[in-house]
């Protein structure tokens, strides 16, 4: 009898060590993951604003006088003075690309690559193409600090996208035929 009660002694403290030790690396991994879905939260919200931003710019730009005979004749120029302004402030960021939180803490870094334009062209009465339509392209590069994940090693989350317009018009016939 007695041995079997030193046996159970010897135990005692053994599953509560491990439960602890169990929440403690759910509980890391959660915060983990909980970083990684804000990385892709904040992809996925810069990555809709820019397109949004690259198609405003082209719209914007478009040459009112060819769009009622169904061309996308673009202002390159005033495009080209007009786009930076823009990405700022759809991406929401400043004059050095910082993108801050309400309460002043950097959530994010953006640099442009050379914007690309086209201007489009008119094409006769023949059938219209994709290549016909004015555009504007650009990349966006994004660094985005880690917060947890300093502690694993990992600095901050980098990526980069090439945004192209896509706003140009479907139908391949003229306004007035």
């Amino acid at each position: 009898m007695r041995f079997r009660k030193l046996k159970a002694n010897s135990r005692k403290g053994a599953s509560t060590i491990t439960v602890i030790g169990i929440a403690a690396v759910i509980f890391i991994f959660g915060l983990f993951f909980l970083e990684l879905q804000e990385m892709f939260d904040v992809q996925y919200a810069i990555g809709v604003r820019a397109q949004r931003s690259v198609n405003s710019i082209v719209e914007t730009c478009i040459d009112d006088t060819w769009r009622a005979d169904g061309y996308n004749i673009m202002d390159v120029d005033r495009a080209k003075s007009l786009w930076k302004g823009y990405m700022d402030e759809d991406l929401n960021v400043d004059s050095s690309g910082n993108c801050y939180t309400s309460s002043g803490k950097l959530l994010y870094h953006v640099t442009y690559g050379t914007p690309e334009f086209y201007k489009g062209r008119v094409s006769g009465n023949e059938q219209k193409n994709q290549s016909d339509f004015a555009y504007m392209q650009v990349e966006v590069h994004v660094q985005m600090k880690a917060g947890l994940c300093k502690y694993f090693g990992i600095n901050g989350y980098e990526w980069s996208n090439t945004y192209k317009s896509d706003n140009f018009r479907t139908d391949n016939e003229r306004a007035g035929d």
